[in-house]
């Protein structure tokens, strides 16, 4: 919990000053105003505007080349223009914490094996890029002076210059961190800095690469006066009248503004970097706003492009097609499974689905959402998270940092409750599922996982906290089912008699489903085994094993647990044994 709550203030605070931006836009923008801009706008100038989006990207994957060219890493172009793309995807449509340069950086590493390299090359290009961009804001700051007065903007390039000087000292620096001492080479400190040792002398290595370094110095020039053109022809689209010399002079500084992370996806930033930029110019603010939403619309479009790239672009050679792939079971096999890219890792197991929508969905719904406190958490996780399962019925509620994977898998009736913290996870087949009935409730930070089988929980289950529900075999739970707190159902048992291979890799002792027949009662920390039925109406002690069936109305407790009565009168004498 302690590096979580960071990380949701950030998001929190950044939401915040997204939602101030929007606010402060609208407030001095009417909507009215800006619709009629936007539906006058000169569809040629957009689609000039387009084009020029077009010309950045091949300019930036160019660079990239010229800088990789000279470590001997031979990419094509057209490779590399796909991992911009993709770059973009993970900017732009995801909230998340994976940025796109380390994205394509990693997706790099893994086509050429040369990681190090690979990293330090993102880095070089985008570092070139601000050293240009920094240069050109220099002189747009005093060429411009009048205009940047506000204190805020003096604050604003104060931070990230210093952000650039840190960058600037990083690259710079000679000598990387002292060698990790014996007692830590192997921990987990001693391989992330042999890592960082790595990626520094990788970018320390282009220090002598002075014709790569001023070429790509010259296309960052060059890819920030397309830039300027970018802006002035969206300004031309919505009819606005900065003149070309106008926006050279204070594009730049807007563009450095733009970097700045204290907005969520740069939403309201960019915006109101643009209506403050042409407003300078003597543009109306509706003019500015447009410019503004044509370059995040541009954006969006780019990135949905790269993801289609992404999900659908070339398999590394020797990959399995993916009709012949096994699915992934177990999270080792997450991790081992060279034949996938990460993204298609991630869209198997916790998406469920096939293409970039179906990723676009889950991540903004997922993410947007899942953690919202309060009252308007619940309503918002109603309406929305519907669109995520194969059926869910009226009134569901959903509570806070509900994990989900492959949610189309799984239904649930009406009146249903998941509470905060659980999980709700198919894995194993695209034939297994999770079906949740009528007015059942999943208490808080339990586990329900399908492995090898289906699992139903019937009408008014009640699942208490703390559990865990798995699936080899299957598991059926009837219709008003008492479970308390810290049961486990299900569950795996591991083959272990061999000796000459590790348990773990031994696989699993086919033990059959579980079935909880209806009115049943398990007491708090129950364990039923696989195989088991217990029968109707039973009641079983608190802490106890079940590790055979037991009669219907038996009551029955203990390790293993014995039946001790009947509650309808019958003798114990009348047991099989």
């Amino acid at each position: 919990m302690s590096t979580e709550w960071p990380r949701r203030l950030k998001f929190l605070i950044k939401g915040l000053v997204s939602a101030g931006l929007v606010f402060h836009l609208l407030k001095d923008i009417h909507p009215s105003e800006l619709w009629r801009v936007v539906r006058g706008a000169d569809l040629r100038f957009v689609a000039l505007c387009l084009l020029a989006s077009v010309v950045l990207v091949g300019l930036s994957a160019q660079k990239w080349q010229v800088l990789l060219r000279s470590k001997n890493l031979r990419v094509p172009l057209r490779e590399l223009v796909r991992l911009y793309m993709i770059g973009y995807f993970f900017n732009n449509l995801l909230p998340s914490n994976v940025g796109g340069d380390v994205v394509r950086a990693h997706e790099l590493g893994e086509r050429t094996g040369r990681k190090a390299e690979s990293f330090a090359s993102v880095f070089m290009e985008r570092f070139t890029g601000l050293t240009v961009l920094v240069f050109f804001s220099v002189i747009s700051f005093f060429v411009n002076r009048s205009v940047f007065r506000d204190p805020k903007f003096a604050v604003a390039v104060g931070a990230v210059l210093a952000g650039y000087g840190t960058l600037l000292g990083f690259s710079l620096r000679r000598t990387p961190h002292p060698p990790a001492g014996p007692r830590n080479a192997g921990g987990i400190a001693g391989k992330l800095e042999k890592k960082l040792r790595a990626f520094q002398s990788a970018v320390g290595a282009y220090r002598g690469e002075k014709r790569a370094l001023l070429y790509a110095l010259g296309n960052s020039v060059l890819f920030y006066v397309f830039a300027v053109v970018n802006v002035y022809l969206a300004t031309l689209a919505f009819g606005g009248r900065a003149s070309f010399g106008g926006l050279a002079r204070i594009v730049p500084m807007v563009m450095l503004l733009m970097m700045l992370p204290i907005s969520l996806g740069g939403i309201g930033l960019m915006e109101w970097a643009y209506v403050f930029a042409l407003s300078s110019l003597g543009d109306p603010g509706a003019v500015g706003l447009s410019v503004g939403l044509l370059m995040r619309a541009k954006g969006l479009l780019i990135g949905l492009i790269g993801a289609g790239m992404y999900v659908l672009g070339p398999r590394k050679a020797g990959a399995e097609p993916e009709e012949a792939r096994p699915p992934l079971t177990h999270f080792h096999d997450l991790v081992n499974d060279t034949r996938r890219s990460p993204l298609q890792k991630y869209q198997e197991l916790v998406v469920g689905q096939r293409g970039s929508w179906a990723l676009v969905r889950h991540e903004l719904i997922a993410s947007f959402f899942g953690s919202w406190p309060g009252l308007a958490g619940l309503y918002l996780r109603q309406k929305t998270f519907r669109f995520l399962f194969r059926r869910c019925g009226r009134g569901v509620v959903i509570g806070r940092n509900v994990t989900l994977r492959r949610p189309g898998q799984v239904s649930i009736g009406d009146g249903s409750m998941i509470d905060d913290d659980c999980v709700i996870s198919v894995r194993g087949s695209d034939a297994f599922e999770i079906r949740i009935g009528k007015g059942v409730l999943v208490g808080r930070r339990s586990e329900v996982l399908t492995r090898s089988g289906s699992i139903e929980l019937e009408d008014y289950a009640d699942i208490g906290s703390h559990c865990r529900i798995s699936s080899p075999g299957g598991v059926r739970i009837g219709k008003n089912v008492l479970v308390a707190s810290f049961c486990s159902i299900g569950g795996a048992q591991h083959r272990f008699d061999r000796t000459d291979v590790p348990i773990r890799m031994q696989g699993n002792a086919e033990t059959g489903g579980v079935v909880i027949e209806d009115d049943v009662w398990l007491g708090a920390g129950v364990i039923v085994n696989g195989g088991v039925t217990v029968g109707r109406g039973c009641v079983v002690g608190a802490g106890s094993v079940v590790t055979r069936n037991l009669p219907a109305y038996s009551v029955a407790y203990g390790v293993p647990a014995k039946v001790v009565r009947f509650r309808d009168g019958k003798k114990e004498e009348a047991l099989p044994v």
